[in-house]
């Protein structure tokens, strides 16, 4: 029997990469978090042969950003890293 995935971690449709709703074990602090999820989307990225630098559009969806300010740092990082 052949198995067919649900869920795709990334699409590639004329040269647009989209990825899917990229979430981390909930362990550790709000920027921990991000960090491991952003590790993830690099590494999606790269087996698409592209780069963050390439970016369109990533949309973040925190439980609570007002009470963690935490996570523009880490974000902030990782948008300035390429």
């Amino acid at each position: 029997m052949k198995v067919i995935p649900l869920i795709s971690l990334i699409v590639v449709h004329y040269a647009i990469v989209s990825t899917c709703g990229v979430t981390a074990d909930p362990t550790g602090d709000v920027k921990a978090q991000t960090k491991k999820v952003l590790e993830t989307i690099d590494r999606l990225l790269e087996k698409a042969g592209t780069h963050k630098s390439k970016l369109l559009t990533a949309h973040v969806w925190l439980a609570d950003g007002l009470t963690d300010k935490t996570f523009p740092c880490g974000q902030t990082y990782w948008l300035k890293s390429w």
